[in-house]
């Protein structure tokens, strides 16, 4: 099951990745690092996969890195 990801530049070449599911109700979540936070909402440490992780902040879908599609940049021929 892949991500379903939109990437757009912003602010020159950073490249964003937003959620499809989101976009279609207008709203612009981000993939970020995933949070992990307790039943009252307290942040917790990060685990040691953390860095395997990413999550949309405003709905809160969970990706695996691994499945975080980047299109490639076209170049001409010099």
């Amino acid at each position: 099951m892949g991500a379903e990801v939109d990437s757009k530049e912003d602010d020159g070449n950073l490249n964003k990745k937003y959620c499809e599911k989101c976009m279609k109700l207008n709203i612009l979540s981000i993939l970020q690092e995933r949070l992990y936070l307790d039943d009252k909402g307290k942040r917790l440490p990060d685990p040691p996969d953390a860095e395997d992780w990413l999550q949309y902040w405003t709905c809160g879908f969970i990706v695996a890195i691994h499945h975080v599609k980047v299109e490639g940049e076209l170049m001409g021929i010099v």
